[in-house]
Parts: C-alpha cells; structure tokens; sequence
C-alpha cells in the first residue's frame, strides 16, 4: 500500500486502507497521518473518520483518547447515519 500512495498520491482509498491496515497491527498513532490524507483527499467518506477514531480509542497513551474517538464517530455519523459500523 506504501508503494501504492508513492504512485497515486491523490488516491483516498490507498490512504484510508494504509490507515486502516496501521490500525489493525496496533499502529495507531502512524495510522493517523494516512487517515488524515485520506480524508483531505475525501472529506465526506464516513470510514476514514471512524477508522481515525478507532486509532485514539484504542491508543490508551493518550489521556484524552476516549474524548478524541467520540467527536470522530460523531462526524463519520453525521456523514453518514447508516454507516454499519456505528451499529456495533
């Protein structure tokens, strides 16, 4: 996906998915950055906001990181009501 981005800078979905992939191997604060491109790239994709929650929520070493996941899954619903993963 790194190489991906390098070629097509001005893809969201390769910075959204990079993002999402640091996430999941528990990379969060490297994950944000990716998620931040992806979302000046796509403002109104309502996954890249809740995959950037995601990496506060469960970054633990930041005090505020509850505070900082609940105004991002607020925005990926206000983007998005019927996005699948505010139902769980």
């Amino acid at each position: 996906l790194q190489e991906a981005v390098r070629l097509e800078p001005r893809m969201s979905e390769g910075w959204g998915k990079l993002g999402q992939n640091l996430v999941n191997v528990t990379r969060y604060a490297d994950a944000r950055k990716p998620l931040l491109q992806a979302i000046t790239l796509e403002p109104t994709n309502s996954y890249y906001y809740w995959a950037l929650g995601d990496s506060y929520l469960f970054d633990t070493s930041d005090p505020k990181h509850e505070e900082k996941a609940h105004k991002l899954y607020e925005q990926a619903l206000n983007l998005d009501p019927k996005n699948p993963k505010a139902l769980y």
